[in-house]
């Protein structure tokens, strides 16, 4: 199950493709965007050292 935003370019890839999918604006994706977020921020320090 892959959870996605509002980008209207997810829906005919995951439709055409049968892959199940589902809206969600908060929650479980907010979490791991967070943290993304996070790995980002520390991989853009290793480049400046």
């Amino acid at each position: 199950m892959f959870l996605v935003d509002r980008g209207p370019w997810y829906v005919w890839p995951f439709q055409r493709l049968g892959v199940p999918w589902r809206h969600e604006t908060f929650g479980e994706r907010s979490a791991v965007e967070r943290w993304f977020r996070v790995v980002k921020q520390r991989a853009k320090g290793f480049g400046k050292r």
